[in-house]
């Protein structure tokens, strides 16, 4: 058998990705049903990029809201809205209580309070990390969502344990 040099062989593959068939972006959306929560959709793009300017999704389906901490929402486990605000709140609530600097805290509490239409505080946000933080009472977070934010939801927990 005769080798190829590695070039041709990478040319020919080439070729025949260039060949294959595609699918255009409109005939996957009909053969794919799929109604989760579209955190990019038109309201909520510019919500979020007037809280979080510096944010994007990469190609993990992750939202990056803050790239130098990295701070990121999986968008694969948000089924809708409630679920979205629940992961804000509880995939940003610790950098914005106990961030690396003051400088990034103010900034992970500035935009979660952007984007949510909250006026959590410093004071808030401690509360909020320490039972709902990194969705270690998830459903105690919807529940929190679900009620506008009542933090007497959080501090009834608090009073139980």
């Amino acid at each position: 058998m005769l080798k190829q040099p590695p070039g041709i062989i990478v040319s020919k593959i080439m070729a025949m990705v260039l060949q294959a068939p595609t699918i255009g972006s409109t005939e996957a959306k009909e053969d794919v049903l799929d109604d989760r929560f579209d955190a990019l959709a038109a309201p909520w793009a510019r919500k979020i990029r007037a809280a979080f300017p510096a944010a994007f999704v990469n190609m993990y389906n992750e939202l990056i809201l803050i790239p130098k901490a990295n701070t990121y929402i999986m968008l694969n486990q948000v089924r809708d809205e409630q679920d979205f605000k629940a992961a804000v709140l509880e995939d940003c609530s610790r950098n914005a209580f106990k961030g690396r600097s003051r400088k990034l805290q103010d900034e992970h509490l500035d935009g979660i309070n952007k984007l949510l239409d909250t006026k959590f505080t410093r004071d808030d946000m401690e509360l909020i990390y320490t039972y709902l933080g990194n969705g270690i009472q998830h459903y105690l977070c919807l529940r929190f969502v679900a009620s506008g934010y009542d933090l007497e939801i959080i501090r009834e927990e608090e009073r139980k344990q």
